[in-house]
């Protein structure tokens, strides 16, 4: 596993919270957090000064805020590895848990840090670390739900030993789709999830989509988890109809020497768009490993290189292909198509070529890179790129401006030339 020190970064993003009822302080006004929460009612902030508050909170359909004042580097909820550090129960996106470190905490239904059961919630800049989840999503799980996780640090989260198997999502574990909102669905943007892990014969290790239906999963920086089996950094089980755009997937590992998508795992019906996948490993799909998708599945606009004696993009035997466009799948040393996913290197906008990124650990496109101007844009969802600025632009200066392949688009080799952009991922949510 390679060094993530220099893709750690601090992606810590802060949404206003507005005031639109009392504002109840912890501690100058009540001696505990959960104390606060039950006094409080719909529009309530509840503010929680900073310190290490040892609880197991829950909100039960309250449309209230929970807010630190000093962010999650001076404000911790510590669950003692008691029960999940916060559990919302029907909320809305209006219920809204932000600036908190959220720590020791396990719960038997996974979602050792944050535990959504139904409703919606917003789940915004907190720093989610060292939880332990049995099942499936070991920092954060949305059960049916359609909530927001946004500008998250998610890392170091494990499962606790019990599970036997048949789930995963070391960061986030995303269950079922919410039934009671015909056009809602869930959204995992601009997050770090690094550093996550996953048991036995589980999938996942950064994040897991089951039964989930419509969902988006955008500008994240996925990084350094592990899953013995399958879907190191995203896996996808049974009806999973995600748009995965414009997120930085990098060295991720399926342990199994037979393992399956070091990048991504799965199939039915995604958009895989614009995303950049390097340095993950598996033997099977490296990059991406499609199973059961749908014959309208895309991928396309991404960045795929292989690992060393490995296939980039792989797909298995008995489901259709996607359809695979303007992709530049580079296998220096193993192979860029396997399975019934066969080589379509020089067809539909594909190539094969060095992506010339700006350096170690820099995945932004250099002048020379065959990526610029090379997407389709018919099917890009989002504004912005996994750096916050517009997207698309004329790269290459031909006066007619065309999506870049991969999550970052090409403005000039001046801009952070020297590294890594330590803001992370800045998509609007």
């Amino acid at each position: 596993m390679k060094s993530m020190s220099s893709l750690l970064c601090a992606c810590m993003l802060a949404l206003p919270v507005v005031a639109v009822g009392a504002t109840r302080k912890v501690p100058s006004q009540y001696g505990g957090i959960q104390q606060a929460i039950d006094a409080a009612s719909n529009g309530d902030i509840v503010l929680v000064a900073a310190g290490t508050y040892y609880e197991q909170l829950v909100i039960d359909g309250l449309d209230i805020a929970l807010v630190s004042e000093g962010g999650p580097s001076v404000t911790t909820i510590d669950a003692t590895y008691l029960d999940a550090a916060v559990t919302i129960r029907n909320g809305t996106r209006a219920t809204i848990v932000q600036g908190f470190r959220l720590t020791r905490g396990r719960s038997q239904s996974g979602g050792g840090g944050i535990l959504v059961m139904g409703g919606s919630a917003s789940i915004v800049g907190n720093r989610i670390e060292g939880n332990l989840g049995s099942g499936s999503g070991n920092g954060v799980v949305l059960q049916n739900s359609d909530a927001l996780v946004y500008g998250n640090v998610i890392t170091g989260n494990a499962g606790d030993g019990i599970a036997s198997g048949g789930g995963g999502g070391g960061g986030i574990g995303v269950l079922g789709a919410r039934q009671d909102c015909g056009n809602c669905r869930a959204e995992i943007r601009a997050n770090l999830i690094a550093g996550n892990s996953v048991d036995r014969l589980t999938w996942g290790g950064g994040i897991l989509l089951m039964s989930t239906g419509p969902i988006i999963v955008v500008g994240n920086l996925i990084s350094g988890n592990t899953a013995p089996t399958a879907g190191a950094g995203i896996a996808m089980i049974n009806a999973v109809d995600a748009r995965i755009e414009g997120n930085l997937i990098v060295d991720n590992e399926v342990l199994q020497a037979d393992g399956m998508g070091g990048g991504i795992y799965g199939g039915w019906s995604p958009s895989i768009v614009g995303n950049t996948l390097v340095d993950n490993v598996a033997n099977h799909g490296s990059s991406i490993y499609g199973s059961g998708y749908v014959a309208t599945a895309r991928i396309a606009n991404n960045i795929a290189v292989s690992a060393d004696h490995a296939s980039a993009i792989e797909c298995a035997e008995g489901h259709p292909s996607p359809v695979i466009a303007n992709n530049d799948v580079y296998a220096p040393a193993g192979t860029a198509y396997a399975g019934v996913c066969t080589s379509v290197t020089g067809t539909a906008g594909n190539i094969s070529a060095d992506p010339n990124f700006a350096g170690p650990g820099n995945f932004r496109l250099t002048s020379a890179s065959p990526a610029i101007d090379a997407g389709q844009d018919a099917l890009v969802g989002e504004a912005f790129d996994f750096d916050g600025r517009t997207r698309i632009v004329d790269g290459n200066g031909d006066a007619t401006a065309v999506v870049d392949m991969g999550a970052f688009e090409f403005t000039g080799d001046a801009v952070f030339a020297d590294g890594f952009d330590p803001r992370g991922p800045a998509a609007s949510p």
